[in-house]
């Protein structure tokens, strides 16, 4: 249901999908799998990101290095540990602006992860398809196993689950205090 969501983004829709598999008792889980949802959002983002930095930094590298390796006619140290030296270096460079430009998105991935799904969540308390028990219960699930959570969504798992929760006590549609 959530995959075809957020194909569609028709929250009448899902919400008519809820109804029909008249199961209240299962609502926990949907709203334990939406918050999973937006680590996977996260996650996925930042993923995408660093292959999308990483394959245009390996242009640069690859012509670089290409670059290093015509200036062969100096022997002072050999052209190849010179290169060696070189690729050694330029790979750590590599990977740090490829760290700091991905660093540079988190806020950007996970208000949007926070703010997609929050507005779902909050959509479907307010047409009456999820209830303030199975928000509650749903959340309860995930903050009690943050730490197998942020193992497989990584560690912005706990600060997303910290927005989310703060964001639904703040707009009223979840009753969990955010701190406890």
């Amino acid at each position: 249901m959530l995959a075809e969501y957020m194909a569609g983004r028709d929250v009448a829709e899902l919400a008519r999908c809820l109804a029909e598999l008249d199961m209240p008792f299962f609502n926990h889980e949907f709203v334990k799998q939406t918050v999973e949802l937006a680590f996977e959002q996260v996650q996925a983002g930042i993923t995408r990101s660093s292959h999308r930095d990483h394959r245009e930094q390996d242009k640069l590298w690859l012509h670089l290095l290409t670059c290093l390796s015509s200036i062969t006619h100096q022997q002072q140290p050999s052209p190849s540990r010179r290169m060696c030296t070189f690729a050694r270096h330029a790979c750590r460079w590599r990977n740090l602006i490829v760290s700091d430009k991905t660093h540079s998105l988190l806020p950007i991935l996970q208000a949007s992860a926070v703010d997609s799904l929050s507005s779902l969540l909050s959509s479907l308390s307010s047409m009456g398809s999820l209830s303030a028990t199975q928000m509650t219960k749903g959340f309860l699930r995930i903050k009690g196993r943050l730490d197998e959570e942020a193992i497989d969504f990584g560690p912005l798992a706990q600060e997303t689950f910290g927005r989310l929760v703060t964001r639904g006590t703040k707009e009223g549609w979840l009753s969990i205090d955010p701190e406890a």
